[in-house]
């Protein structure tokens, strides 16, 4: 696999983690908005956004392979996500394989 194939993938991957991260609970506050301002209850909100939730968590799940060595990217393990939380918002190396080195993220 080329170079620039493996780049494409981490930014990728990187995209996906901002998406799941920022976008999708900011989408999700502005339907409940939404909903709310038009009178639909509480419950009915939770019934819609509860399970897109656990499915864009589950997808991003899937989906967190690292380019370089095929293994989870943000390690999560067998038993569960191994560090704390606050680190998936920033990490940018593979908890396995240690890429991209520091010159790479930087350019």
């Amino acid at each position: 696999m080329s170079n620039n194939a493996i780049v494409q993938k981490y930014a990728k991957l990187l995209r996906r983690r901002l998406f799941i991260t920022f976008y999708l609970p900011t989408i999700l506050l502005l339907g409940c908005l939404i909903l709310n301002s038009l009178g639909i209850h509480g419950v009915l909100i939770a019934m819609l956004i509860l399970p897109s939730l656990y499915v864009s968590l589950f997808w991003f799940m899937a989906n967190n392979i690292c380019p370089w060595c095929g293994e989870s990217f943000f390690s999560f393990g067998f038993f569960g996500y191994k560090t704390s939380a606050v680190e998936l918002l920033y990490a940018k190396r593979c908890q396995n394989c240690k890429e991209p080195k520091a010159t790479k993220i930087d350019a």
